[in-house]
C-alpha cells in the first residue's frame, strides 16, 4: 500500500459540493469522490490517500481517505486547458472518511 498526497487550490478550482462531502460522510461515515491525481497513473485500490487545501487560509490537510477505484482518463478539471485539448488527467474515486472544513470537523472513527 502507498500514501499519496493530492492538493486543492481554491484559487484555483472552487469546490461547490464540499458541503454534500461533509454530509455524506455525517450520514453515512464516508463518502465516494472523485479527484485529479495529475499524472500518476498507478494509484492502486486501497492505497491511502491525503487532500491538502492550499493558497487560502485556512492551509493544511483537511481529508483521508482511500483509493476506492485506479485512475481513469477524464477531461482536464481546468476548463481552459481542456477546450484546448490539453492533456487528460487522471481521475479516481477517493472514499473518504474524514474531511474537515474550516472550523467544522466532519469524522469519523
Amino acid at each position: 500500500m502507498e500514501n499519496y498526497l493530492l492538493s486543492w487550490n481554491p484559487k484555483k478550482w472552487g469546490w461547490s459540493d464540499y458541503k454534500d462531502v461533509i454530509a455524506d460522510i455525517n450520514s453515512f461515515g464516508f463518502a465516494t469522490y472523485s479527484w485529479s491525481c495529475g499524472n500518476r497513473k498507478n494509484i492502486n485500490v486501497g492505497d491511502r490517500i491525503f487532500l491538502i487545501r492550499q493558497g487560502i487560509e485556512p492551509r493544511g490537510i483537511i481529508g483521508s481517505g482511500w483509493a476506492a477505484t485506479t485512475p481513469k482518463e477524464k477531461p482536464h478539471w481546468d476548463q481552459e486547458l481542456a477546450q484546448e485539448g490539453k492533456k487528460l488527467c487522471p481521475s479516481w474515486s477517493i472514499l473518504m472518511f474524514c474531511l474537515m472544513w474550516i472550523v467544522k470537523s466532519s469524522c469519523t472513527k
